[in-house]
C-alpha cells in the first residue's frame, strides 16, 4: 500500500520545531515572571518614575496620615475674596486610583496617625478617634495641653505627649487613657516604640526608655546634646541629635554603644539595614556608617537640600524636603540613582506603599499646594511577541515589571 502524503516521518521535524517554540516561550514566560517578583537591584531598574494618579485638594495644614491603601489629609480652609468658601476638613484618599474615601469637617488639626481601623485626630486641645472607613467620631479625650510631637500608633496603643512635660498611653480603640506620667522635660521629638519598650526624646538632652503597657521607667540616659530624631530596633536604638551627634544606643541599660560627630544637625528618621545605619544631616550630607562600630561607608554630599529620609526602596533609599524633588540613591555606595520632580514644593515627608498594585510600589507624595500624587516605575510593556492584553494574560506575561 502507498505512503501517505503526510507520515509520521514526514511530521517530526515539524514537531520537533513546535515542540523547541513551545519550550522557548515557556521559559521566556518563566524568566519575564521571576523579573516582575524581583525586588530593584539598581536605579535603572525603577527609573524613570512616572505620575500613576494625581489629585489636587486645597492645601494641606499639617503632614497626612496613612494606613493600609487610603491616605488622611487635614486641609486648610479656602478663602476667596476675604470670604470662607470652604472650611478646614480632613479627607480620606483611596492610594489606588487617588477616589475620595470621604470627607468631614474638622478645623485646628495639629497632628494625625493611623491604625486598628481609626484615624487620630488631635483637634486644639482634643484628641479623637475616627472611624477610617466613614470618618464618624468614635470617641474623645480632652488634653491638658497642645501637643509638643507627632502622634504615635503602634500596636493598639496611641502615644501623646503634650507641652507640659506629660506623656499619655492611650488605648486606641476605645480612647480609654491607661496611664499618664510627668516626664523631668517636654519632648523634644517623636517618640519611638518598639516590642514592648516606649522610648522618648526630652529637651534636657535625655533619652528615656518606658514600659509600653505600664510607663514604668527602665532607664534614662543623659547625652550631649538633644535628641530630635529616633529609630528603636530590638538590639539597637539610634539617637540623632540637634548639636551634630548621632549615638548608638543598647536597648538594655541604654549604653552608649558609639557616637559620632556629624556637621550639623540629624534631620529625618535614620533607616538601618543588616550592617548600616544611613542618614541626613542639615550640612547636605547624606552618609552610611557600619552599624556595629559606627565607621563611615560612604558619604553624599547632596546637590538639592533634603530633609526626610531615608525611605528603603529595594536597593534604593529616597530622600525628600520642602523642595520639588523626590531623589534617590544606592544602599551600596550612596550614588545618585535618579529623581523625580513634584509639581510644586513637597510637604512632609514621602509615603512608600509596598505590593497595592500588581506587586509594584507606590511613593506617595503631597505637595503644600494640595496635590497628592501617586509615583510608581515607568510601566515596561512586553513586546517580544506583540501579543494582546488578553493572550498576554492567558500566556501568564505580567503587564509591567519591577
Amino acid at each position: 500500500m502507498p505512503e501517505s502524503p503526510t507520515s509520521n516521518h514526514e511530521l517530526r521535524p515539524a514537531r520537533t520545531l513546535l515542540c523547541g517554540c513551545a519550550l522557548l516561550i515557556c521559559l521566556f514566560c518563566v524568566h519575564a515572571r521571576a523579573a516582575a517578583q524581583s525586588p530593584p537591584t539598581s536605579g535603572g531598574d525603577i527609573f524613570p518614575l512616572s505620575t500613576l494618579w494625581m489629585v489636587t485638594l486645597a492645601p494641606p495644614a499639617i503632614d497626612p496620615a496613612y494606613d493600609g491603601d487610603r491616605a488622611y489629609v487635614a486641609l486648610k480652609p479656602v478663602v476667596e475674596d476675604e470670604v470662607q468658601v470652604q472650611p478646614a476638613s480632613l479627607v480620606a484618599v483611596s492610594l489606588t486610583d487617588g477616589s475620595q474615601v470621604w470627607k468631614r469637617a474638622l478645623a485646628d488639626v495639629q497632628s494625625l496617625a493611623a491604625g486598628d481601623s481609626l484615624v487620630f485626630a488631635c483637634a486644639g486641645r482634643v484628641l479623637q478617634g475616627l472611624g477610617a472607613s466613614d470618618g464618624q467620631s468614635r470617641w474623645q479625650l480632652p488634653l491638658d495641653a497642645p501637643l509638643a510631637a507627632a502622634l504615635v500608633y503602634q500596636r493598639g496603643w496611641l502615644i501623646a505627649v503634650t507641652q507640659d512635660g506629660k506623656a499619655l498611653g492611650i488605648r486606641a480603640r476605645t480612647g480609654e487613657k491607661a496611664w499618664q506620667v510627668q516626664l523631668p522635660s517636654p519632648a523634644s521629638g517623636e517618640p519611638a516604640v518598639s516590642g514592648d519598650a516606649l522610648y522618648l526624646p526630652l529637651t534636657d538632652n535625655r533619652v528615656m526608655r518606658l514600659k509600653l503597657d505600664t510607663a514604668a521607667i527602665a532607664w534614662d540616659r543623659k547625652i550631649l546634646s538633644q535628641p530630635v530624631t529616633l529609630l528603636a530596633l530590638d538590639d539597637i536604638v539610634f539617637v540623632g541629635t540637634r548639636e551634630r551627634w548621632f549615638y548608638a544606643l543598647a536597648p538594655e541599660g541604654g549604653r552608649v554603644r558609639w557616637r559620632v560627630r556629624v556637621g550639623a544637625a540629624v534631620a529625618g528618621l535614620p533607616a538601618a539595614g543588616r550592617s548600616a545605619v544611613s542618614f541626613l544631616s542639615l550640612d547636605n550630607v547624606f552618609r552610611a556608617l557600619d552599624r556595629s562600630g559606627g565607621t563611615v561607608i560612604w558619604r553624599q554630599l547632596l546637590v538639592r537640600r533634603a530633609r526626610y529620609g531615608p525611605f528603603p526602596v529595594g536597593s534604593l533609599l529616597l530622600l525628600s524636603g520642602s523642595s520639588t524633588s523626590i531623589q534617590a540613591f544606592s544602599r551600596d555606595g550612596g550614588a545618585p540613582a535618579g529623581s523625580f520632580d513634584a509639581p510644586h514644593d513637597l510637604l512632609g515627608p514621602v509615603h512608600v506603599v509596598q505590593g497595592l498594585i500588581d506587586r509594584d510600589f507606590l511613593v506617595i507624595a503631597l505637595t503644600g499646594e494640595g496635590e497628592l500624587l501617586a509615583i510608581r516605575p515607568k510601566s515596561l510593556e512586553l513586546e517580544a511577541f506583540a501579543i494582546s492584553p488578553r493572550a498576554a494574560l492567558v500566556a501568564g506575561f505580567p503587564r509591567w515589571r519591577w
